[in-house]
């Protein structure tokens, strides 16, 4: 009985509750971008510049007719390093609710969202005026709308809406949030912020409020290509041959 133990703890850990984290690393859509209507005026776009990375794809003028094809403020900034590869986070599920087999929905147990690497916050302060900015993106969070469908095992839609903020603190605005939504749906996800901020000083401003806009979406990757995996067949191979050797010692 001491060597049987163990191969029954084996045998039965195949079956147990595992959590699976899923990348949210996207293909952005070219024509996601940032805009201010007053403190700078400029709007910065992953379609702008030479799409190499280095490239200006921000700032460029927001109150030019023709800033499609204009030419970005002084130099240029790049606001997208990555362009349009965002590997945004992941988020997690329990894996152990997917068997495989039919369509299951499983909730989304949490987030892990960095956009660090695919904005470039210290380039994109500047959209908010000549004046040092600190920006901080934080979310919100999850409820039981909040899952994840596989068919037959295969990732087939993700869908869920958190709370997006972001908080722009410098010397000209104090601190100010800009809210918004984080979601996804299907294969596709988004981020969206869009308000309108009031009381800024005139002069030195033209007008007492700005208009602030982030409209970034794109296609999951992994919707479509992860597949939860099956249990080990080597491990339930090892707890097979451990229960026979058990039983010819036994006998």
């Amino acid at each position: 009985m001491k060597k049987l133990l163990p191969l029954l703890l084996l045998a039965t850990s195949v079956g147990g509750s595992h959590a699976a984290n899923i990348s949210l690393a996207s293909t952005m859509d070219p024509s996601s971008w940032f805009t201010d209507t007053t403190l700078s005026a400029a709007f910065a776009q992953i379609s702008q510049g030479n799409g190499l990375p280095g490239d200006a794809d921000g700032f460029y003028n927001f109150a030019d007719p023709n800033f499609a094809f204009g030419t970005p403020f002084g130099s240029g900034s790049d606001i997208f390093p990555n362009e349009g590869d965002f590997s945004i986070g992941s988020f997690e599920i329990d894996g152990a609710g997917v068997s495989g087999s039919g369509i299951e929905t499983v909730s989304i147990l949490s987030l892990d969202i960095d956009f660090s690497s695919d904005i470039s916050f210290s380039d994109l302060s500047s959209l908010f005026g000549p004046v040092s900015s600190t920006l901080t993106l934080s979310f919100g969070a999850l409820d039981a709308s909040d899952t994840a469908t596989f068919t037959d095992g295969l990732l087939t839609s993700v869908d869920f809406s958190v709370d997006a903020t972001l908080n722009v603190n410098n010397a000209f605005l104090g601190s100010v949030d800009l809210d918004g939504t984080f979601s996804a749906s299907g294969d596709s996800i988004a981020l969206f912020i869009n308000e309108v901020v009031t009381g800024l000083p005139t002069p030195p401003l033209i007008s007492d409020q700005t208009e602030f806009t982030a409209d970034l979406d794109g296609t999951i990757l992994s919707v479509g290509t992860f597949t939860i995996p099956e249990p080990s067949t080597s491990l339930l191979a090892l707890a097979t041959v451990g229960f026979a050797a058990v039983r010819r010692r036994r006998h």
